[in-house]
């Protein structure tokens, strides 16, 4: 702060009338400076709250489209998970109606097997009785070929 060299006289009202008029001119000046300087500063302040004014509506702008899209995605899931619902119940109609087919097979191997075991029995019954058809061949020639000695 610059301030006028104050000269007091002996006796010299009118110079310190002067000094103090000048000093009040210079505080006056000061006081001008830093009202402006202040001014200056609120204008920043004021550009520096308009700035984050405008930030934290792009932020809220930023949440409220994020909230929106992920309502979106949600609904998506949502879409997706009723289709794989769907789906599994689908397979266990399958899977029911391999069951069905899997019991029906199983009573078709039985039959199967019945059946085997009856044409084994057959089977062993053929291969007695060509047994019993051979050795009545058998006897039967023995007994020719003794009767036709005996012929002879």
């Amino acid at each position: 702060m610059i301030m006028a060299e104050s000269t007091i006289t002996k006796g010299g009202s009118d110079d310190r009338l002067a000094t103090v008029a000048d000093l009040r001119h210079e505080l006056h000046n000061e006081r001008r400076i830093t009202d402006s300087r202040f001014g200056e500063a609120a204008n920043r302040i004021e550009t520096v709250d308009y700035r984050v004014t405008l930030l934290d509506q792009k932020v809220d702008d930023f949440k409220t489209e994020t909230l929106r899209r992920f309502d979106q995605v949600d609904k998506r899931f949502e879409q997706v998970d009723k289709r794989f619902d769907q789906v599994d119940k689908r397979f266990e109609q399958i899977d029911k109606r391999f069951e069905q087919v899997d019991k029906r097979f199983e009573q078709v191997d039985k039959r199967f097997d019945r059946i085997d075991a009856r044409f084994d029995a057959l089977d062993e019954r053929l291969r007695s009785n060509k047994t019993l058809l051979i050795l009545s061949a058998s006897t039967a020639s023995s007994i020719a070929s003794v009767v036709i000695s005996l012929l002879k």
